[in-house]
């Protein structure tokens, strides 16, 4: 997959680093595609250091996204997923500081997927802004 990535960046010419975030914010609305083979082809085409700053925006970019096309009714189909992690469910009832250091906290944990971060608060109290910022800060 990371290859197939690749060679679609090099036939982007100037667009491979809008190419590059739109794929980023379409495997964050997915929630369930991981960004490894991603961030893997943006380093392998941009340069590691290049690479690594164009997968964040990309992660960042993303993960607002998604919470807000949540938000406003995308993740009504989903609410009857049952979540048993302590943390996302403390994160559902949270608002303000809590939930910033909560979501930091989620972010900065390898083994809690991004996605469920970015379902779980978009069905709590927290800010947009609270969240971005606490998800730019943890990635």
């Amino acid at each position: 997959m990371a290859a197939f990535v690749v060679e679609l960046l090099g036939e982007s010419g100037y667009f491979a680093i809008s190419i590059s975030l739109v794929l980023n914010i379409l495997i964050s609305i997915f929630a369930f595609i991981p960004s490894v083979f991603l961030t893997g082809a943006n380093i392998t085409f941009f340069g590691f250091l290049n690479g690594m700053i164009i997968s964040f925006f990309g992660e960042v970019l993303g993960a607002i996204v998604s919470f807000v096309l949540y938000r406003r009714g995308f993740l009504s189909l989903m609410r009857g997923i049952k979540n048993e992690n302590k943390y996302l469910k403390r994160l559902q009832q949270t608002s303000g500081h809590q939930a910033f250091f909560l979501i930091l906290a989620l972010r900065i944990l390898p083994f809690v997927p991004s996605g469920l971060v970015n379902i779980s608060s978009s069905i709590s109290r927290v800010s947009w802004l609270t969240f971005g910022t606490a998800s730019m800060l943890g990635k």
